[in-house]
């Protein structure tokens, strides 16, 4: 398995999609990641949709993964309330990947019955990890 990070503060979408893609391609090589997770300050959120794809397209993962968020984090900083967008891709040789989504109700019949929730993402009988990212403005949870 082999991991890669990168940040930037560059205000311009593309131009920050760039940095991004060359500090990833820097460290993981050519090879498309099988996931990457993006991680975008609200800044961005009139443009997250854009910035997603266009890290699908220079990236190409596996998998995208990603959110808006009040701050992100680095290697060695952590970013609140600035422009900023963090990325994190793997190269993960033999693991298989599974988007899966909730909305309202659906979210919480799943996270009060453990069966409801494997059957909402047919997930394998023996999943070793699930990554779940939730707006905490929407996300009814306790």
């Amino acid at each position: 398995m082999q991991f890669a990070s990168a940040l930037t503060h560059q205000t311009d979408a593309q131009r920050a999609v760039n940095e991004l893609a060359d500090a990833i391609r820097e460290q993981l090589g050519d090879q498309p990641p099988d996931f990457l997770q993006v991680f975008v300050t609200r800044y961005f959120e009139p443009t997250a949709v854009i910035i997603a794809q266009a890290l699908q397209e220079a990236l190409n993962p596996g998998l995208l993964l990603g959110c808006t968020a009040e701050s992100v984090v680095g290697r060695d900083i952590e970013v609140e309330r600035l422009p900023a967008i963090s990325v994190s891709a793997a190269m993960l040789p033999g693991v298989t990947l599974t988007p899966f989504a909730f909305n309202g109700d659906a979210l919480q019949a799943a996270v009060d019955d453990p069966n409801v929730f494997r059957q909402a993402l047919s997930a394998p009988d023996d999943p070793q990890l699930f990554i779940m990212l939730a707006d905490p403005f929407s996300t009814p949870l306790n």
